[in-house]
């Protein structure tokens, strides 16, 4: 699957899209001392049939057969026909009625088992405040060829006039404090497909203290008609770095003055909330390049207590450049390099545990 990113830059802004597809993508999530949980992604919301005249270029006919919209997401499933079976795709912009592109995160992959059919799926970066959205989707394809071989793309463009659902905003201001770590959750926007967190915490120590999500124990969001992990994230303020330029939201201001506020994402939501569970299990350092000898040792000591031998590699090429990365020398029976890295770094003290858990309202 590829995924890509139309945000404006933004400074030291990070976006990390974990995924938004759930037949070809899956979240794990390992606790402590059990067996590694195995998340199923979300099934895709109710979706409408679209009447938009299919497009032939090159060779290729493009034809938007359904679609999903509501003021966090929208979702489009597309037919790709032609002699080829596979496609690359490049150049996916939403504009709307001004010719403004629509600031949104997006992914597109196979849907399913048909090889022709494939899911566009925007999250927006701004809710979309209008009742009726009308545009033009712009993409463009190109056959996949051998190795070595260049193809030309085909460029669609479909107007679209889709119906928007509605979204709410709930300010909520509660805090919770679990292992010295204050966590307030400050406000949460939810559609009926998606679900925005904004989370503002003390950091552990002076380094990238992010929301854990990728390994380890899942950041779990429970809306009561559905439930889902993390997969987004988008650094919003950090005391330690200073003035981070111009943000993603101008009209949001920080409601803490030192420490870490960030916007979290779940493929999940609902139209009618009644009860929701947010629980944030663990906060997780990220991994410098060069780890200080001394943690390292540390590490190592930990680690072959537990009958495992690794070790962490920086690779420098001559041409300049280069990369870092565990090295596997020998691991219990059974364990997986993944569970490894995860003791690795909890050896390491790059996990912080909590947890921090909310329920809310409406």
């Amino acid at each position: 699957m590829i995924m890509k990113n139309t945000l404006t830059k933004l400074g030291v802004m990070l976006v990390i899209l974990i995924g938004l597809f759930g037949g070809y993508l899956w979240g794990r999530a390992t606790t402590e001392n059990e067996e590694p949980t195995v998340y199923d992604y979300p099934p895709l919301p109710p979706l409408t049939q679209l009447d938009i005249p299919s497009q032939t270029i090159n060779g290729i006919t493009a034809d938007i057969e359904s679609y999903y919209a509501d003021g966090l997401r929208l979702i489009f499933i597309v037919r790709l026909t032609g002699e080829n079976n596979a496609y690359y795709w490049e150049n996916l912009f939403l504009t709307d009625s001004l010719n403004q592109l629509i600031n949104a995160g997006y992914g597109f992959g196979v849907l399913g088992d048909d090889q022709s059919l494939y899911t566009i799926d925007m999250v927006f970066e701004t809710p979309l405040q209008v009742e009726q959205f009308q545009g033009v989707l712009s993409f463009s394809v190109a056959p996949m060829m051998p190795e070595f071989s260049v193809s030309d793309s085909s460029n669609f463009e479909f107007n679209i006039d889709l119906p928007i659902k509605s979204f709410e905003i709930l300010d909520l201001n509660q805090t919770v404090e679990a292992n010295g770590v204050t966590m307030l959750l400050e406000k949460m926007i939810i559609s009926p497909a998606f679900t925005k967190i904004y989370l503002c915490y003390n950091k552990p120590t002076n380094a990238d203290w992010g929301i854990g999500g990728i390994r380890g124990d899942g950041t779990e969001l429970s809306t009561g008609s559905q439930s889902g992990i993390m997969n987004s994230y988008l650094l919003l303020f950090d005391s330690e770095l200073g003035d981070m330029g111009k943000s993603a939201e101008p009209d949001w201001i920080p409601p803490i003055q030192d420490g870490r506020c960030v916007k979290i994402g779940f493929p999940i939501g609902d139209e009618t909330p009644q009860s929701i569970q947010l629980k944030v299990f663990n906060l997780e350092r990220s991994m410098p390049e060069a780890i200080p000898e001394d943690e390292l040792a540390i590490a190592r000591e930990k680690l072959l207590e537990q009958g495992i031998d690794m070790d962490w590699q920086i690779i420098a090429y001559p041409e300049g450049g280069g990369s870092s990365g565990p090295v596997y020398n020998k691991l219990p029976e059974g364990m997986s390099e993944e569970e490894a890295y995860q003791k690795f770094i909890e050896a390491l003290g790059y996990i912080h545990h909590g947890p921090w858990e909310f329920t809310i309202t409406p």
